[in-house]
């Protein structure tokens, strides 16, 4: 772990995976990088619901979950929330398929971690995430790329 975390204090984490397991391996490890306020979602709908009313700093949302997947969720929450999505998704799957991580990026998450992965791998791809959306924020728009 890197002893830097100035992007991580105060942020608030949405957890999105049908696997209880999964949710709470993800709630111990966001604990361990200093992420304590976290959200959990089991199915896609109940994390829309929970996008709208906790307005959550980052989305960890599972790709592949029944009734409602990873990529409708993104697709729902981006129509939801236009123009665009209300914080970065980091989408996760015990696939690493190409297909689903250009899906994943033209609906616009942020990134794609494939499970399993350990706390130092969450914890950079976090980060990175993290310091990006600080980046754009602090980019007048008429300066950044499309």
């Amino acid at each position: 772990m890197t002893g830097n975390n100035a992007v991580l204090p105060g942020t608030r984490a949405l957890v999105i995976d049908d696997n209880a397991f999964s949710r709470r391996l993800l709630r111990t490890m966001l604990c361990q990088i200093g992420i304590t306020e976290i959200i959990e979602a089991s199915d896609g709908m109940t994390g829309l619901q929970a996008a709208r009313v906790s307005t959550p700093d980052l989305i960890i949302l599972d790709w592949i979950m029944p009734q409602m997947s990873g990529a409708e969720t993104l697709h729902r929450l981006a129509r939801q929330t236009r123009p665009s999505l209300p914080c970065p998704v980091l989408v996760t799957s015990t696939i690493a398929c190409r297909e689903a991580i250009v899906s994943a990026a033209r609906f616009g998450a942020a990134g794609f971690i494939v499970k399993p992965f350990a706390t130092p791998t969450l914890r950079a791809r976090i980060e990175r995430i993290m310091a990006e959306q600080v980046s754009q924020r602090a980019t007048p728009s008429h300066r950044r790329r499309a």
